[in-house]
């Protein structure tokens, strides 16, 4: 591992720490803050997995994945773990938190990465006004599939830029 590597990880574990510390804050259980652990925990193989489990109420959860900017990588390891924490939860929303600052506007261009989804990227749509930055819908690239809400096991996925609001 070389020094850029390194800088990488270190830089998103302390993302991963800001964004269970926003959940513990409004006083939801941590059910899981590692792959590792969320792999265990379901019994799941040796997949990508999405970094945070928050359960926010009996059988409701969130499945959280921090991002540097890959989208797609990111959609893959939420619709893993919804797989399998659908055993122990009926409701479940799935979030991106992304390093990239808030944007100005109301929508904003996200490049999607590798993989047929992720070919033309995505749009993520301000949801309320600029003064309310919180949560972003993630919907499809227009090119790729018309601007269709981005949704895994039915619900839709959210984006959250960083720095991190108050969520």
């Amino acid at each position: 591992m070389n020094l850029q590597q390194a800088r990488i990880q270190v830089e998103a574990l302390l993302r991963e720490d800001i964004v269970v510390d926003l959940y513990e804050r409004r006083g939801y259980r941590i059910v899981s803050r590692t792959e590792a652990t969320t792999r265990q925990l379901f019994g799941m193989p040796e997949e990508p997995t999405a970094d945070v489990i928050v359960e926010v109420a009996p059988r409701r959860a969130i499945i959280a994945e921090v991002k540097g900017s890959d989208i797609a990588h990111a959609l893959v390891q939420l619709r893993n773990t919804v797989s399998y924490a659908r055993r122990a939860y009926d409701f479940i929303e799935c979030k991106i938190f992304l390093k990239t600052p808030t944007p100005g506007g109301d929508t904003a261009s996200l490049r999607g990465g590798e993989g047929e989804e992720g070919r033309l990227g995505f749009i993520a749509m301000r949801i309320f006004n600029r003064f309310f930055p919180a949560e972003w819908l993630l919907l499809k690239h227009p090119e790729g599939g018309g601007r269709d809400f981005v949704r895994i096991d039915g619900q839709t996925v959210s984006v959250i830029f960083g720095p991190y609001p108050k969520i």
